[in-house]
Protein backbone atom coordinates (compact mmCIF):
# COMPACT_ATOMS: atom_id res chain seq x y z
CA UNK A 1 0.00 0.00 0.00
CA UNK A 2 1.37 3.68 -0.92
CA UNK A 3 1.59 6.00 1.87
CA UNK A 4 -1.01 8.83 2.08
CA UNK A 5 1.63 11.40 1.17
CA UNK A 6 2.51 10.39 -2.24
CA UNK A 7 -1.44 9.23 -3.09
CA UNK A 8 -1.79 12.55 -5.65
CA UNK A 9 1.29 11.70 -7.10
CA UNK A 10 0.82 8.24 -8.07
CA UNK A 11 -2.96 9.47 -9.48
CA UNK A 12 -0.92 12.06 -11.63
CA UNK A 13 1.63 10.13 -12.58
CA UNK A 14 -0.32 7.13 -13.30
CA UNK A 15 -3.27 8.33 -15.30
CA UNK A 16 -3.96 12.01 -14.37
CA UNK A 17 -0.54 13.13 -16.87
CA UNK A 18 -0.94 10.64 -19.52
CA UNK A 19 -4.09 11.95 -20.08
CA UNK A 20 -2.93 15.79 -20.06
CA UNK A 21 -4.83 16.80 -17.06
CA UNK A 22 -3.64 19.67 -14.76
CA UNK A 23 -4.54 18.26 -11.14
CA UNK A 24 -5.11 20.74 -8.44
CA UNK A 25 -5.69 18.94 -4.78
CA UNK A 26 -5.35 20.57 -1.12
CA UNK A 27 -1.99 20.69 1.16
CA UNK A 28 -1.84 20.26 4.21
CA UNK A 29 -4.35 17.75 4.49
CA UNK A 30 -7.64 18.47 5.77
CA UNK A 31 -7.46 22.15 4.25
CA UNK A 32 -10.10 24.06 1.50
CA UNK A 33 -8.46 26.86 2.49
CA UNK A 34 -7.88 28.84 -1.63
CA UNK A 35 -4.14 29.54 -0.87
CA UNK A 36 -3.78 25.60 -0.21
CA UNK A 37 -4.70 24.57 -3.65
CA UNK A 38 -1.89 23.13 -5.16
CA UNK A 39 -1.21 22.50 -9.04
CA UNK A 40 0.09 19.76 -10.94
CA UNK A 41 1.00 20.45 -14.30
CA UNK A 42 3.70 20.00 -17.45
CA UNK A 43 2.44 24.30 -18.67
CA UNK A 44 1.26 26.51 -16.22
CA UNK A 45 0.79 28.77 -19.39
CA UNK A 46 -1.42 26.04 -21.03
CA UNK A 47 -3.27 25.83 -17.65
CA UNK A 48 -4.23 29.50 -17.27
CA UNK A 49 -5.06 29.75 -20.92
CA UNK A 50 -7.74 27.21 -21.02
CA UNK A 51 -6.61 24.66 -23.18
CA UNK A 52 -6.18 21.76 -21.65
CA UNK A 53 -8.76 19.55 -19.07
CA UNK A 54 -7.81 19.61 -15.31
CA UNK A 55 -9.09 17.77 -12.07
CA UNK A 56 -10.10 19.39 -8.85
CA UNK A 57 -9.49 16.85 -6.08
CA UNK A 58 -11.93 18.06 -3.20
CA UNK A 59 -12.09 14.62 -1.83
CA UNK A 60 -10.14 15.07 1.83
CA UNK A 61 -13.80 17.03 3.33
CA UNK A 62 -17.27 17.03 2.92
CA UNK A 63 -18.46 19.47 0.21
CA UNK A 64 -20.81 22.67 0.73
CA UNK A 65 -21.76 25.86 -0.43
CA UNK A 66 -19.45 27.72 1.53
CA UNK A 67 -15.96 26.03 0.66
CA UNK A 68 -16.79 25.94 -2.78
CA UNK A 69 -17.69 29.64 -2.73
CA UNK A 70 -14.87 30.36 -1.09
CA UNK A 71 -12.68 28.61 -3.76
CA UNK A 72 -15.43 30.04 -6.78
CA UNK A 73 -14.90 33.75 -5.49
CA UNK A 74 -11.24 34.02 -4.02
CA UNK A 75 -8.94 31.48 -5.90
CA UNK A 76 -6.91 32.47 -8.84
CA UNK A 77 -5.46 29.36 -8.96
CA UNK A 78 -8.70 27.65 -10.60
CA UNK A 79 -9.79 30.21 -13.42
CA UNK A 80 -11.93 27.85 -14.46
CA UNK A 81 -13.33 26.52 -11.35
CA UNK A 82 -16.61 27.78 -12.26
CA UNK A 83 -16.37 29.20 -15.75
CA UNK A 84 -17.29 27.87 -19.36
CA UNK A 85 -14.55 25.48 -20.51
CA UNK A 86 -14.35 23.56 -23.41
CA UNK A 87 -12.14 21.41 -21.78
CA UNK A 88 -13.29 18.10 -19.53
CA UNK A 89 -13.72 19.05 -15.82
CA UNK A 90 -13.11 16.24 -13.37
CA UNK A 91 -14.44 17.02 -9.84
CA UNK A 92 -12.78 14.18 -7.62
CA UNK A 93 -14.81 13.74 -4.71
CA UNK A 94 -15.43 11.28 -1.44
CA UNK A 95 -19.48 11.62 -1.21
CA UNK A 96 -22.42 10.53 -1.97
CA UNK A 97 -24.95 13.03 -2.31
CA UNK A 98 -27.47 15.03 -3.59
CA UNK A 99 -25.90 18.64 -3.23
CA UNK A 100 -22.96 16.94 -4.94
CA UNK A 101 -24.90 16.11 -8.06
CA UNK A 102 -26.36 19.28 -8.53
CA UNK A 103 -23.11 21.15 -8.34
CA UNK A 104 -21.52 19.37 -10.35
CA UNK A 105 -24.29 19.66 -13.13
CA UNK A 106 -24.70 23.34 -12.62
CA UNK A 107 -20.82 24.17 -13.07
CA UNK A 108 -20.28 21.52 -16.13
CA UNK A 109 -17.98 19.52 -13.72
CA UNK A 110 -17.93 15.36 -14.25
CA UNK A 111 -18.28 13.33 -11.12
CA UNK A 112 -15.37 11.04 -10.13
CA UNK A 113 -16.02 9.70 -7.20
CA UNK A 114 -13.85 7.36 -4.88
CA UNK A 115 -13.90 6.57 -1.23
CA UNK A 116 -10.31 8.47 -0.53
CA UNK A 117 -10.87 8.32 3.45
CA UNK A 118 -10.72 4.02 2.64
CA UNK A 119 -7.15 4.64 1.23
CA UNK A 120 -5.88 6.94 3.95
CA UNK A 121 -7.03 4.37 6.60
CA UNK A 122 -5.00 1.45 4.97
CA UNK A 123 -2.45 3.76 5.29
CA UNK A 124 -2.53 5.09 8.45
CA UNK A 125 -3.80 2.24 10.40
CA UNK A 126 -1.58 -0.66 8.78
CA UNK A 127 1.00 -1.57 11.60
CA UNK A 128 -2.06 -2.08 13.26
CA UNK A 129 -2.12 -5.99 11.64
CA UNK A 130 0.89 -6.57 13.08
CA UNK A 131 -0.04 -6.08 16.87
CA UNK A 132 -1.09 -8.62 19.24
CA UNK A 133 -5.20 -8.18 18.18
CA UNK A 134 -6.35 -11.60 18.43
CA UNK A 135 -6.37 -10.76 22.52
CA UNK A 136 -9.90 -11.07 23.32
CA UNK A 137 -11.71 -10.29 26.19
CA UNK A 138 -8.58 -7.31 26.84
CA UNK A 139 -11.47 -4.67 27.56
CA UNK A 140 -12.03 -2.87 30.76
CA UNK A 141 -14.73 -0.52 29.33
CA UNK A 142 -18.28 -0.84 27.78
CA UNK A 143 -17.51 1.35 25.29
CA UNK A 144 -15.71 4.21 24.01
CA UNK A 145 -16.91 7.62 22.65
CA UNK A 146 -14.45 10.05 21.46
CA UNK A 147 -15.63 13.58 20.18
CA UNK A 148 -12.62 16.03 20.24
CA UNK A 149 -14.44 18.53 17.83
CA UNK A 150 -18.01 19.38 19.22
CA UNK A 151 -19.07 22.67 17.83
CA UNK A 152 -20.95 23.98 14.53
CA UNK A 153 -21.90 20.70 12.25
CA UNK A 154 -20.75 18.61 15.01
CA UNK A 155 -22.62 19.78 17.90
CA UNK A 156 -24.45 16.80 17.89
CA UNK A 157 -21.62 15.05 20.33
CA UNK A 158 -22.57 17.47 22.90
CA UNK A 159 -26.39 15.96 22.41
CA UNK A 160 -24.69 12.30 22.42
CA UNK A 161 -22.56 12.64 25.64
CA UNK A 162 -25.97 14.65 27.00
CA UNK A 163 -27.98 11.69 26.86
CA UNK A 164 -24.92 9.30 27.69
CA UNK A 165 -24.81 11.53 31.13
CA UNK A 166 -28.21 11.64 31.39
CA UNK A 167 -28.81 7.54 31.33
CA UNK A 168 -26.03 7.47 33.78
CA UNK A 169 -23.36 5.40 31.35
CA UNK A 170 -20.41 7.91 31.56
CA UNK A 171 -18.86 5.53 34.01
CA UNK A 172 -19.53 2.43 31.54
CA UNK A 173 -17.22 4.23 28.75
CA UNK A 174 -13.98 5.62 27.68
CA UNK A 175 -15.49 9.48 26.81
CA UNK A 176 -13.77 12.22 25.43
CA UNK A 177 -15.50 16.04 25.24
CA UNK A 178 -13.18 18.59 24.41
CA UNK A 179 -14.93 22.02 25.25
CA UNK A 180 -13.58 25.38 25.56
CA UNK A 181 -14.72 27.41 28.27
CA UNK A 182 -18.04 28.48 26.33
CA UNK A 183 -18.83 26.12 24.14
CA UNK A 184 -21.82 24.67 25.42
CA UNK A 185 -23.79 28.29 25.55
CA UNK A 186 -21.96 29.37 22.54
CA UNK A 187 -23.37 26.92 20.78
CA UNK A 188 -27.03 26.75 22.14
CA UNK A 189 -27.53 30.35 21.44
CA UNK A 190 -26.26 30.20 17.69
CA UNK A 191 -28.91 31.21 15.93
CA UNK A 192 -27.96 28.60 13.39
CA UNK A 193 -27.77 26.24 15.33
CA UNK A 194 -28.79 22.27 14.00
CA UNK A 195 -29.77 21.29 17.36
CA UNK A 196 -33.74 21.46 18.19
CA UNK A 197 -35.18 23.17 21.37
CA UNK A 198 -35.22 20.03 23.10
CA UNK A 199 -31.73 19.15 22.23
CA UNK A 200 -30.61 22.49 23.84
CA UNK A 201 -32.10 21.99 27.07
CA UNK A 202 -30.76 18.66 27.76
CA UNK A 203 -27.71 19.97 26.66
CA UNK A 204 -27.65 22.93 29.03
CA UNK A 205 -29.08 20.60 31.50
CA UNK A 206 -26.46 18.01 31.44
CA UNK A 207 -23.28 19.62 30.11
CA UNK A 208 -23.81 23.35 31.22
CA UNK A 209 -20.65 23.51 33.96
CA UNK A 210 -19.62 20.19 32.85
CA UNK A 211 -15.78 20.37 32.23
CA UNK A 212 -13.29 19.00 29.58
CA UNK A 213 -13.40 15.36 29.09
CA UNK A 214 -9.87 14.02 27.85
CA UNK A 215 -9.21 10.34 27.45
CA UNK A 216 -7.36 10.51 24.17
CA UNK A 217 -5.15 13.63 22.95
CA UNK A 218 -5.56 16.93 24.39
CA UNK A 219 -4.90 19.68 21.85
CA UNK A 220 -4.90 17.24 19.04
CA UNK A 221 -5.00 18.45 15.92
CA UNK A 222 -6.68 17.63 12.61
CA UNK A 223 -5.58 14.42 11.18
CA UNK A 224 -4.40 12.91 14.47
CA UNK A 225 -5.34 9.35 13.05
CA UNK A 226 -2.17 9.49 11.12
CA UNK A 227 -0.27 9.37 14.42
CA UNK A 228 -1.19 6.02 14.93
CA UNK A 229 1.57 3.78 17.10
CA UNK A 230 1.33 0.58 19.46
CA UNK A 231 -0.17 3.35 22.52
CA UNK A 232 -3.08 4.12 19.99
CA UNK A 233 -3.78 0.69 19.87
CA UNK A 234 -3.93 -0.35 23.06
CA UNK A 235 -5.81 2.80 23.85
CA UNK A 236 -8.42 1.74 20.83
CA UNK A 237 -8.72 -2.14 22.48
CA UNK A 238 -9.50 -0.79 25.89
CA UNK A 239 -13.23 -0.81 25.19
CA UNK A 240 -15.87 -3.22 24.54
CA UNK A 241 -18.25 -1.61 22.01
CA UNK A 242 -17.28 1.96 19.45
CA UNK A 243 -19.33 4.77 19.49
CA UNK A 244 -17.92 6.15 16.38
CA UNK A 245 -18.69 10.06 15.86
CA UNK A 246 -18.58 10.90 12.37
CA UNK A 247 -17.90 13.60 10.41
CA UNK A 248 -21.00 14.05 8.79
CA UNK A 249 -24.26 13.65 10.66
CA UNK A 250 -27.24 16.53 9.71
CA UNK A 251 -26.44 16.53 6.37
CA UNK A 252 -28.53 13.75 3.70
CA UNK A 253 -24.73 12.87 2.33
CA UNK A 254 -23.47 9.23 1.90
CA UNK A 255 -19.48 10.00 3.52
CA UNK A 256 -17.13 8.37 5.88
CA UNK A 257 -13.61 9.26 7.11
CA UNK A 258 -11.15 6.99 8.44
CA UNK A 259 -12.94 7.15 11.95
CA UNK A 260 -15.37 3.57 11.33
CA UNK A 261 -11.95 1.71 10.40
CA UNK A 262 -10.52 2.32 13.89
CA UNK A 263 -12.43 -0.45 15.65
CA UNK A 264 -12.11 -2.57 12.75
CA UNK A 265 -9.01 -2.61 12.86
CA UNK A 266 -8.73 -3.51 16.78
CA UNK A 267 -11.10 -6.06 16.06
CA UNK A 268 -13.91 -4.27 18.11
CA UNK A 269 -17.34 -3.84 17.31
CA UNK A 270 -18.97 -0.23 16.73
CA UNK A 271 -22.43 1.56 16.63
CA UNK A 272 -21.80 4.58 13.74
CA UNK A 273 -22.93 8.23 14.93
CA UNK A 274 -23.04 9.64 11.83
CA UNK A 275 -25.85 10.46 8.85
CA UNK A 276 -28.42 7.92 8.49
CA UNK A 277 -27.87 5.39 5.88
CA UNK A 278 -23.89 5.57 6.24
CA UNK A 279 -24.16 2.09 7.84
CA UNK A 280 -25.28 0.34 4.88
CA UNK A 281 -23.06 2.61 2.89
CA UNK A 282 -20.38 1.03 4.78
CA UNK A 283 -21.61 -2.38 4.58
CA UNK A 284 -22.15 -1.74 0.58
CA UNK A 285 -17.85 -2.01 0.49
CA UNK A 286 -18.16 -5.73 2.25
CA UNK A 287 -17.78 -5.30 6.03
CA UNK A 288 -20.64 -6.87 8.55
CA UNK A 289 -22.10 -5.37 11.10
CA UNK A 290 -23.88 -6.61 14.71
CA UNK A 291 -27.20 -6.86 13.86
CA UNK A 292 -27.32 -9.72 15.77
CA UNK A 293 -25.97 -8.11 19.12
CA UNK A 294 -27.65 -5.05 18.52
CA UNK A 295 -30.43 -3.31 16.89
CA UNK A 296 -28.73 -1.42 13.98
CA UNK A 297 -32.33 0.66 12.75
CA UNK A 298 -30.97 3.63 14.05
CA UNK A 299 -29.18 3.75 10.47
CA UNK A 300 -32.89 4.38 8.68
CA UNK A 301 -33.86 7.39 11.23
CA UNK A 302 -33.96 10.76 9.75
CA UNK A 303 -34.44 12.63 12.19
CA UNK A 304 -31.25 13.79 14.24
CA UNK A 305 -32.90 13.36 17.89
CA UNK A 306 -34.19 10.19 17.51
CA UNK A 307 -31.28 8.82 15.55
CA UNK A 308 -29.08 9.54 19.08
CA UNK A 309 -32.04 8.75 21.67
CA UNK A 310 -32.21 5.26 19.55
CA UNK A 311 -28.41 4.65 20.22
CA UNK A 312 -28.44 5.57 23.50
CA UNK A 313 -31.32 3.40 24.21
CA UNK A 314 -28.95 0.80 23.14
CA UNK A 315 -26.27 1.07 25.12
CA UNK A 316 -28.45 1.65 27.82
CA UNK A 317 -29.36 -1.58 26.73
CA UNK A 318 -25.71 -2.95 26.45
CA UNK A 319 -24.34 -1.32 29.96
CA UNK A 320 -27.37 -3.76 31.96
CA UNK A 321 -25.34 -6.98 30.76
CA UNK A 322 -22.92 -8.57 33.29
CA UNK A 323 -19.52 -8.60 32.55
CA UNK A 324 -19.88 -12.83 31.66
CA UNK A 325 -22.28 -12.01 29.32
CA UNK A 326 -20.37 -8.91 27.83
CA UNK A 327 -17.60 -11.39 27.28
CA UNK A 328 -19.29 -14.20 25.87
CA UNK A 329 -20.87 -11.48 23.16
CA UNK A 330 -17.35 -10.84 22.35
CA UNK A 331 -16.68 -14.22 21.82
CA UNK A 332 -19.95 -14.46 19.92
CA UNK A 333 -18.85 -12.20 17.77
CA UNK A 334 -15.22 -13.16 16.74
CA UNK A 335 -16.24 -14.52 13.27
CA UNK A 336 -17.64 -10.53 12.54
CA UNK A 337 -14.63 -9.02 14.03
CA UNK A 338 -12.14 -11.12 12.41
CA UNK A 339 -13.93 -10.82 9.07
CA UNK A 340 -14.05 -7.56 8.88
CA UNK A 341 -10.34 -7.13 9.92
CA UNK A 342 -9.03 -9.53 7.21
CA UNK A 343 -11.69 -8.02 4.47
CA UNK A 344 -10.25 -4.21 5.52
CA UNK A 345 -6.20 -5.64 5.33
CA UNK A 346 -7.46 -8.08 2.12
CA UNK A 347 -9.94 -7.28 -0.68
CA UNK A 348 -11.03 -3.93 0.49
CA UNK A 349 -7.91 -1.91 -1.31
CA UNK A 350 -8.46 -3.61 -4.64
CA UNK A 351 -12.54 -3.04 -4.15
CA UNK A 352 -12.12 0.86 -3.64
CA UNK A 353 -8.80 1.53 -6.35
CA UNK A 354 -10.98 -0.60 -8.85
CA UNK A 355 -13.93 1.67 -7.97
CA UNK A 356 -11.68 4.68 -8.80
CA UNK A 357 -10.23 3.52 -11.60
CA UNK A 358 -13.87 2.80 -13.57
CA UNK A 359 -15.20 5.84 -12.31
CA UNK A 360 -12.88 7.68 -13.76
CA UNK A 361 -13.03 5.83 -17.18
CA UNK A 362 -16.70 6.48 -17.13
CA UNK A 363 -16.09 9.95 -16.88
CA UNK A 364 -14.16 10.39 -19.66
CA UNK A 365 -16.28 7.98 -21.37
CA UNK A 366 -19.48 10.06 -21.15
CA UNK A 367 -17.40 13.21 -21.95
CA UNK A 368 -16.05 11.70 -25.23
CA UNK A 369 -19.19 10.22 -26.18
CA UNK A 370 -20.90 14.04 -26.08
CA UNK A 371 -18.27 16.59 -26.75
CA UNK A 372 -19.13 17.64 -30.23
CA UNK A 373 -15.09 18.38 -30.56
CA UNK A 374 -12.57 15.66 -31.85
CA UNK A 375 -10.03 18.07 -29.91
CA UNK A 376 -11.49 18.39 -26.78
CA UNK A 377 -11.83 14.15 -26.35
CA UNK A 378 -9.76 12.90 -23.67
CA UNK A 379 -7.41 10.16 -24.34
CA UNK A 380 -6.72 7.91 -22.07
CA UNK A 381 -4.86 5.49 -23.51
CA UNK A 382 -1.70 5.80 -21.97
CA UNK A 383 -2.67 5.65 -18.79
CA UNK A 384 -1.37 3.44 -16.22
CA UNK A 385 -4.43 1.46 -14.44
CA UNK A 386 -2.59 -1.66 -14.32
CA UNK A 387 0.21 -0.19 -12.00
CA UNK A 388 -2.82 1.58 -9.66
CA UNK A 389 -4.29 -1.88 -9.12
CA UNK A 390 -0.75 -3.66 -8.27
CA UNK A 391 0.44 -1.00 -5.94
Amino acid sequence: MFSLDNFYHILYSNILRPANFVYNYFYPFGTTAPNNCTIFTEDHDQFFGGSKPFCLAFDQEPLFDFTLGDLQIKNSRLPYFNKPHNHLKLLANSEKSAYKTSFCRENNYADWYYFFHGFAALDWYRDSRHFDNDRLNSFNKLFMSLNRLVETDRNYRLYLISKVKQQGLLDKGIVSLHLKEDTVQKEINYEYSKLSTQGKKIINDQLLNHKPVIADVNHAVGWDSANYNRSSFLFNKSALWHMVSETIFYYDKLHLTEKIFKPIVHKRPFILVGAHGNLQYLKNYGFQSFDKWIDESYDIITNPDDRINFIVEELTKLSKLSDGQLKRMHLEMNEVLTFNFDHFFGNFKTIIMQELIINFQNCIKIWNNNTGFEQYKVNIDHCNFKSLLTI
